[in-house]
């Protein structure tokens, strides 16, 4: 297939335009960033297994690998990939589409939320120097210490509850930046499933952190298998309610978890 690929967005009658990215290079079917001095091939082949792809970050410039970019823009709506043959344009195969939300900041949580096959709940606590960084196998979030025998399965119910609170379009504020001194954590690892170019379901993780302190929620991922942990982090404030009632029904026997009221301190 063609390397340079297309990224189309759909318009109000329901129609899909393909979209100008990286400077009218659009989408690269590439598993990983070339060097700012290599070139890419102008066709691969894509094995029985599939193909790993660098996501797009719905930037219009530099959306996938880093590049000098002018009046560069988040790009808003329903998109979806098309990718052609070598030597026959006509034979295009069509990707599912795919929602970028209103806020850039927003898609850390809303890829959390989406196609989620099982929850963990777990009572969680600050390392030395943590920063989301530990790329030891299984390692919580990046290096959080997991209380032992703290993990507990949400069941359907409060998972369903766990993933809407987690979409709610209001209730976050990604722009505030605050001192304050963390205090009790609950970590919550989300298991998803993900579309593959081979057909074959596959799976993916994203730990999530929240401090019922400071309001603040971490999100920590592998970085869609390359092995780079990518980390993202906000504020909660008007969803604490909601969050928190969802972590003592998953953490019932955590006693210091018990102790917390639902009216939120000033921190």
């Amino acid at each position: 297939m063609k390397t340079q690929a297309t990224i189309e967005q759909q318009q109000p009658d329901g129609t899909f335009k393909p979209v100008t990215l990286d400077l009218a290079n659009g989408y690269r079917v590439v598993t990983r960033c070339p060097d700012a001095a290599a070139t890419v091939a102008a066709c691969t082949s894509v094995a029985a297994s599939g193909i790993e792809l660098v996501a797009w970050s719905g930037m219009s410039c530099g959306g996938q690998c880093a590049q000098a970019c002018f009046a560069n823009v988040f790009m808003r709506g329903t998109f979806r990939l098309v990718v052609a043959a070598c030597g026959d344009d006509s034979a295009r195969v069509v990707g599912p589409t795919f929602e970028m939300p209103p806020d850039p900041a927003a898609i850390e949580r809303i890829a959390a939320s989406t196609t989620v096959t099982k929850i963990t709940a777990m009572a969680v606590s600050l390392t030395p120097k943590w920063e989301g960084t530990d790329q030891t196998p299984g390692a919580f979030a990046g290096g959080l210490k997991v209380t032992a025998g703290s993990q507990r399965t949400l069941d359907a119910a409060t998972q369903q509850a766990f993933v809407e609170t987690l979409r709610a379009p209001k209730g976050y504020d990604d722009q505030v930046a605050r001192r304050c001194l963390m205090g009790k954590l609950v970590g919550f690892r989300v298991e998803r499933t993900l579309a593959s170019s081979s057909g074959t379901a596959e799976t993916a993780t994203v730990d999530i952190a929240m401090d019922f302190t400071c309001h603040k929620i971490f999100f920590v991922r592998d970085g869609e298998g390359r092995g780079v942990h990518v980390a993202a982090a906000t504020h909660f404030d008007p969803l604490r309610s909601p969050f928190l009632a969802i972590a003592k029904k998953a953490l019932p026997d955590d006693a210091e978890l018990r102790k917390i009221t639902d009216a939120p301190p000033n921190p």
